[in-house]
């Protein structure tokens, strides 16, 4: 299991991607659609078309890290974003749930705290 903090930002694009992009392909979309820079933190999440493909890119110390999971059977989920969004963004417990197999939609969250920013 992965493990993040709980103020982690993790970005999921909006669109499927083409899995054959690697670094550069992926930095670019960072770059171009979420209109950030992966150096400053943040996890960004990319599916593609079929869903049963996830790729992750994030900045670690002093380089670009790719983390890529194929799925044997079944398929992601794929959350949308806000109208006219071009990504939409997840928590910790989120991303877990996703990798996990289970549906967002039917979470029922309980109200917690939260500490204003």
């Amino acid at each position: 299991m992965i493990s993040f903090s709980s103020d982690l930002k993790i970005y999921l694009h909006a669109g499927p991607v083409d899995m054959r992009k690697s670094y550069d392909g992926l930095y670019g979309i960072v770059s171009n659609e979420f209109g950030r820079d992966v150096r400053d933190g943040g996890l960004f999440l990319f599916i593609n078309r079929r869903r049963d493909r996830l790729k992750l890119l994030y900045w670690h110390e002093d380089g670009l890290v790719i983390w890529m999971k194929r799925l044997e059977r079944g398929r992601l989920e794929h959350p949308q974003p806000a109208k006219d969004g071009k990504y939409a963004t997840l928590d910790a417990a989120d991303f877990q749930m996703l990798i996990s197999g289970i549906e967002l939609a039917s979470v029922r969250r309980r109200s917690r705290y939260r500490r204003s920013a």
